[in-house]
């Protein structure tokens, strides 16, 4: 059975650990001061255990304000699929998911209310001539609790995306810091040849997600508000 578009992209956001991280024969950080004490600079979590960077990292994300999460995603075999999308909780999201060459989806999150915009090639792909006929230019609106759209509106929910990044597979041991996008990060590994980059300055966000040669994921503009408004009523089909 051929799968969707919203599946592989909740399949996708699901490797991390598992293929966001490295195996542990990355050497920890030299340091011979006393445990629990941080490194010049740092926020800490550079003398942490891995699970504890982890859970740190994990409430951190959950306590800001908005997220811009930007890059490529890969699942298997299937064509590479671009994310942009800016996340403010589970309050407010906007953004786009493309599959190359010009498969779009355009989402918009308002509280509850998730609204869905598929280009013409993405609905005659997915759905077919008569579908793209009705809904092109259209925005599909639902909920977040809808069971037809759960795996969508998943991704406009920070909390849910995180809950999917922030899961080990296996043991998980800590790289040597490095800077990453600027900022003093520490990796985190597992056995597959990706990265989880937690931020070692101010608050420990994700920096950076690696997970193969071809599956990236960028954090960035933290705390920007995310600025959202509904489509007009005249280019609105209500969905279940």
């Amino acid at each position: 059975m051929r799968r969707s578009l919203p599946l592989l992209l909740t399949a996708a956001l699901a490797l991390p650990l598992a293929s966001a991280c490295d195996a542990g024969t990355a050497a920890e950080t030299a340091d011979r001061k006393p445990a629990g004490q941080a490194s010049p600079a740092t926020n800490g979590i550079d003398r942490l255990p891995a699970d504890q960077i982890l859970e740190r990292a994990r409430k951190a994300m959950l306590a800001t304000g908005s997220v811009h999460i930007r890059g490529r995603l890969k699942d298997g075999k299937d064509p590479v699929y671009e994310m942009d999308l800016r996340v403010a909780g589970s309050r407010a999201s906007a953004g786009s998911l493309t599959e190359p060459p010009g498969k779009t989806l355009q989402l918009i999150r308002i509280r509850d209310t998730v609204y869905i915009k598929a280009n013409k090639k993405f609905l005659t792909a997915e759905a077919g001539a008569d579908a793209a006929r009705v809904l092109a230019g259209k925005y599909m609106k639902t909920t977040s609790s809808s069971k037809d759209f759960a795996d969508i509106a998943a991704l406009t929910s920070l909390p849910k995306i995180i809950g999917e990044l922030l899961k080990p597979d296996g043991a998980v041991s800590k790289g040597r810091l490095e800077r990453v996008n600027g900022r003093l990060s520490l990796p985190l590994t597992d056995g597959t040849g990706g990265k989880l980059y937690v931020s070692a300055e101010g608050e420990p966000y994700l920096v950076r997600l690696d997970s193969s040669a071809t599956d990236r994921l960028e954090f960035l503009d933290y705390n920007v508000p995310v600025k959202v408004t509904a489509p007009p009523k005249r280019l609105v089909v209500n969905v279940p």
